[in-house]
């Protein structure tokens, strides 16, 4: 009968964050206006501005770091707290309806209507960024699977073919695998063990930072570049290196900040940190994002850094203030114009790329000045966000509706059995 009237009521971690699909919508502007000044202007304007635009491209982290605060959450909650786990099938099986067939749609189409697939990877001394890298219709039988599959980036030969964003869903569907099996293995130590249950949810935090700085270690030790085009080669290219470079042993660590922004989220839900420190924890958290954010550039680990800051912002904007009420950043990204682009961010990161490929191919590109920058990152932004609309409409809806039927049949099968 408990477990019955676990099915009948909302779990307090499926309740929607204020704000946070706006977080998503910002990170989706991010990675596309980086990507429109490196591909079609990057000589526009002084160096300095060339390097802030760049900065951008840590959108991609900040989805990374959503992820790990998003999915993490309930199992947190419920390692914290004892409320119920969620169901792994139901998870998995979320997981499957919201990437692939957005992805699936946009990459057939990518590769076999449009022809802006990238066919090979780049070899020494080619740059895909210069537009040399081979694009066109992919007609290979293992390239097709492996990119439909979303494992592209396992294999050095695929290895940043078909969508060129895409390479990160490869990393993303391992987070999906490997978060879950470690956060089920610490609620089965929890019932056998007496420490407390905020140690235990902090062991699937510490073991995604280790798994991703011995990647990052181990690919420093590995790669040692002597030009800009090895270095590029060795992280891009159709080689073992760059396998290890796109792996998610690599970006684990991006993942574990938003997982610990998800704990301090939870217990502050669960009322565990008190009403006067939530102030010195949402102001804490931001500075230091901010110092491991420089500190990570001037070490070169970068990402890991900004994850850090990531983490910090997704904390500022889901914690408020105060126990009552939205915070005032919140409120911000909930805003139309956000939590809109929050709702097509998906379909946006994979459209994007082709769509600055189709400039190309028709001639449609702006002359490499900030005048130029700015036209062809309003095109791209426009012609990104028409066909993200319509992807996200016909595309992606319909599967999420889905689920909500489900969840709703099951929920009423479980009354109807009580």
């Amino acid at each position: 009968m408990a477990q019955n009237r676990e099915f009948m009521t909302a779990p307090p971690w499926g309740q929607r964050l204020i704000g946070i699909d706006g977080l998503r919508g910002l990170a989706a502007v991010m990675v596309v206006i980086t990507h429109t000044n490196q591909r079609l202007a990057p000589d526009a304007g002084p160096h300095w501005l060339g390097s802030l635009v760049n900065f951008g491209g840590q959108g991609l982290t900040l989805f990374f770091a959503l992820s790990g605060f998003l999915l993490y959450r309930p199992f947190a909650s419920a390692i914290v707290t004892g409320s119920p786990s969620p169901s792994l099938r139901n998870y998995f099986w979320n997981r499957a309806l919201r990437i692939f067939p957005a992805y699936v749609v946009i990459f057939l189409f990518v590769a076999l209507v449009a022809g802006v697939a990238y066919l090979r990877p780049a070899a020494l001394g080619e740059s895909s960024v210069s537009g040399t890298q081979p694009v066109g219709y992919m007609t290979d039988p293992f390239l097709l699977i492996s990119n439909a599959l979303a494992l592209q980036t396992l294999f050095p030969e695929a290895i940043k073919t078909g969508i060129p964003a895409a390479w990160s869903l490869t990393v993303e569907l391992a987070f999906y695998a490997v978060m879950p099996l470690l956060a089920v293995i610490v609620l089965k130590l929890r019932t056998r063990s007496r420490r407390t249950s905020i140690w235990h949810a902090s062991i699937p935090i510490i073991a995604m930072i280790v798994i991703g700085l011995t990647g990052k270690i181990w690919y420093r030790l590995i790669a040692r570049p002597s030009t800009s085009d090895e270095a590029y080669w060795l992280e891009w290219g159709g080689n073992w290196t760059a396998v290890l470079a796109r792996s998610f042993l690599y970006h684990a660590d991006l993942f574990a900040w938003g997982m610990l922004a998800s704990l301090l989220f939870c217990l502050y839900r669960s009322s565990a940190i008190a009403a006067g420190r939530l102030q010195l924890l949402r102001w804490g958290a931001l500075i230091l994002g901010c110092l491991s954010a420089v500190a990570g550039w001037a070490l070169s680990y970068s990402n890991s850094g900004f994850a850090v800051l990531s983490a910090a912002v997704i904390l500022f904007v889901a914690i408020p203030a105060g126990r009552h009420g939205t915070g005032r950043l919140a409120t911000i990204f909930e805003s139309p114009p956000f939590k809109q682009m929050g709702e097509i961010s998906y379909s946006a990161y994979l459209w994007h790329v082709p769509v600055i490929l189709l400039m190309q191919r028709l001639g449609l590109v702006l002359p490499d000045t900030v005048a130029g920058w700015i036209g062809n990152t309003m095109i791209v932004l426009i012609v990104t966000g028409a066909l993200s609309t319509l992807t996200y409409m016909l595309v992606e809806r319909p599967p999420m509706a889905l689920k909500k039927r489900l969840d709703s049949a099951r929920i009423e099968a479980m009354k109807a059995q009580a």
